[in-house]
C-alpha cells in the first residue's frame, strides 16, 4: 500500500534521476504498510546492530532494499562504556540561537543516513553515476555484504551497506 500521493511524487522524483533513501521504521513490525518505505521508487534502509543483526524495533519485509547501523540504547556490546547507539548532532533552541551537541540516538532514522552518505560518497567518486546505476549495483550486491539467507531476503534486503565496496564499485 503507498498513497497515490506518494507514488506520483516519487515517480516524478525519481524521473529527475534522485535516489530517495527513507528509513523502514521503528515499528518491529513485518507489514508492507509503513510509509513511505513501501512504496516503489525509494530504498528502503532495516537496521542492525553492533553484531550485524535485525535491531528489535527495525521494521522488515519485501519491502526493505538495503540494511545499515541503526544501533541500541539498551546494550555496550563492545563494552566501551558508551551504548551502542549512533552518537548523531543535534539542535535545540535555547539562549537566542541554536545550541548544538552530540546525543546518542538509534532507529531506522540513524540507519538511513548512512547509506545515502554512502550514495553521495560514490557520486563524489563518479558524479556520472545515475540513480538507476546505484540501484543495479545494489541489486547485484557490489555495494553490500550479504546477511542473512543468501540473496536478498524481507530483513537485510541486498545486505548490509558497505562503503568501501560502493565507492569501489
Amino acid at each position: 500500500y503507498c498513497p497515490s500521493s506518494y507514488r506520483d511524487v516519487l515517480r516524478e522524483v525519481r524521473l529527475k534521476d534522485i535516489i530517495v533513501v527513507v528509513a523502514a521504521g521503528n515499528d518491529a513490525n513485518q507489514s508492507n504498510r509503513f510509509i513511505p518505505a513501501n512504496c516503489n521508487d525509494v530504498i528502503a534502509v532495516s537496521a542492525v546492530d553492533l553484531n550485524k543483526q535485525l535491531t528489535s524495533y527495525s521494521n522488515f519485509g519485501n519491502s526493505i532494499d538495503v540494511a545499515a547501523p541503526g544501533g541500541r540504547d539498551d546494550i555496550d556490546s563492545d563494552t566501551n562504556g558508551f551504548v551502542d547507539a549512533i552518537l548523531s548532532l543535534s539542535a535545540e533552541v535555547g539562549g537566542g540561537g541554536l545550541n548544538y551537541r552530540y546525543n546518542y540516538r538509534f532507529g531506522t532514522s540513524m540507519a538511513a543516513p548512512h547509506v545515502s552518505g554512502v550514495f553521495a560518497l560514490m557520486l563524489a567518486v563518479n558524479p556520472n553515476l545515475s540513480a538507476g546505476e546505484i540501484e543495479q549495483m545494489l541489486i547485484s550486491g557490489l555495494l553490500t555484504d550479504d546477511l542473512g539467507i543468501s540473496g536478498t531476503d524481507n530483513i537485510y534486503g541486498n545486505g548490509l551497506i558497505n562503503a568501501r565496496k560502493a565507492v569501489t564499485a
